[in-house]
């Protein structure tokens, strides 16, 4: 009878997890369409943290990563953004500004909070809980507040990759 039990309990439980995992997983739309990242979103904390490359890139913007400071560079046409794994203080066009939670490596890979990179580019955010899928809505004036010179200049106060345009 016990040998029964085992297996039935067995296949009971790897369908559990197999249902739980499919609930888990979180979709993210930019603009009505899915993105399709090459790792899962993490949700921790009540923040949603996604491979860096994979949102940026589905917002339209570049990405460089600074390996020796741990560091990584988002540059959009009127946004630059650094940030660096375990601080939770990003510079966003010269300004230091506080994200709900600090990048960091999972799996081998930089993951950082989606609705702080999504408003730093003037895009609006929006969390369906109850399917578990962010939409993204790109707006067609990106703005953030910027530092300007006497002659009405942008000023860029962080030290910036110069050849992330050129791959």
């Amino acid at each position: 009878m016990k040998r029964l039990y085992v297996p039935f309990f067995l296949l009971l439980f790897l369908i559990q997890t197999v249902s739980i995992s499919a609930e888990e997983l979180i979709k993210v739309y930019v603009d009505g369409e899915q993105l399709h990242m090459d790792a899962t979103p993490s949700l921790k904390e009540g923040t949603t943290l996604v491979p860096v490359r994979a949102v940026s890139e589905g917002l339209g913007l570049k990405v460089s990563w600074d390996s020796d400071t741990r560091s990584v560079f988002i540059f959009g046409k009127n946004t630059s953004i650094a940030m660096s794994i375990g601080q939770s203080v990003a510079n966003v066009n010269g300004m230091n500004i506080k994200m709900s939670r600090a990048p960091e490596i999972i799996h081998s890979r930089t993951y950082v909070p989606i609705r702080f990179i999504s408003e730093a580019i003037g895009a609006s955010v929006e969390w369906n809980g109850v399917n578990r899928e962010i939409y993204i809505t790109k707006n067609e004036m990106q703005f953030i507040p910027t530092r300007i010179n006497e002659d009405g200049n942008p000023i860029n106060q962080i030290d910036l990759p110069t050849d992330i345009f050129s791959k």
